[in-house]
């Protein structure tokens, strides 16, 4: 039998942004390597290729880049890299809130509350009606027992976007916790029909019918 050499199409995209990088054809390049992270959004190698070309060429397109790579290192685990890829969004727009509120998400899961509650107050310093900012703050809020102020911070960000569904899931957690089920059960409904697909509202939601005794 030949032994053919088969790649799948995200690897003939990445091979080709590779040797479009050497050749110095940086647009080309780019290009390529988007491609591959529209077929494959978890290619993180790819990501970075895109990230490090943007920033070398000088792009304002370089900040977002690094964030998006942030975004995707955070939902695959890997919080080193969440955290090295957000703090280079940073330093390249140290104007923009999101990657500050990705490192406060990732202080937020390591159990670094207070780190966290900073970098979504410098996030707000930048921009006061940023709703992932004040959603992030509501859930930092939450775990650190503060559950009024919380529900300030998550009504804010419903305020400004009424289809924030982790927004919903938090407050719906918050008034569970408050002792008020029957309005929670209400507002994580809302929620999956935002996010039907969401293990963490259901299982939200299902703590909340406990509460009613209606399991």
């Amino acid at each position: 039998a030949l032994d053919h050499d088969v790649r799948s199409p995200v690897e003939t995209y990445r091979a080709l942004g590779v040797a479009q990088a050497a050749q110095g054809h940086v647009t080309e390049a780019i290009e390529a390597f988007e491609h591959a992270v529209s077929l494959d959004p978890g290619d993180t190698e790819s990501e970075q290729a895109v990230a490090e070309l943007l920033e070398r060429a000088g792009s304002p397109r370089a900040a977002d880049a690094y964030f998006e790579l942030g975004s995707s290192h955070f939902a695959l685990g890997n919080l080193d890299s969440a955290t090295a890829a957000a703090d280079k969004a940073v330093k390249l727009n140290p104007a923009a809130p999101s990657p500050l509120v990705l490192r406060a998400t990732v202080f937020e899961v390591r159990g670094q509350l207070d780190a966290a509650l900073k970098a979504t107050e410098a996030a707000l310093a930048l921009d006061s009606n940023h709703a992932p900012a004040h959603a992030e703050r509501g859930e930092i809020l939450r775990q650190q027992g503060e559950l009024t102020t919380a529900l300030e911070a998550l009504d804010r960000a419903l305020a400004l976007d009424p289809t924030y569904a982790f927004a919903y899931t938090t407050k719906g957690t918050v008034l569970a916790m408050r002792g008020e089920p029957g309005e929670a059960l209400a507002i994580l409904d809302r929620a999956i029909e935002l996010t039907p697909n969401s293990s963490y509202t259901h299982m939200a939601r299902g703590a909340a019918l406990a509460e009613l005794g209606q399991n």
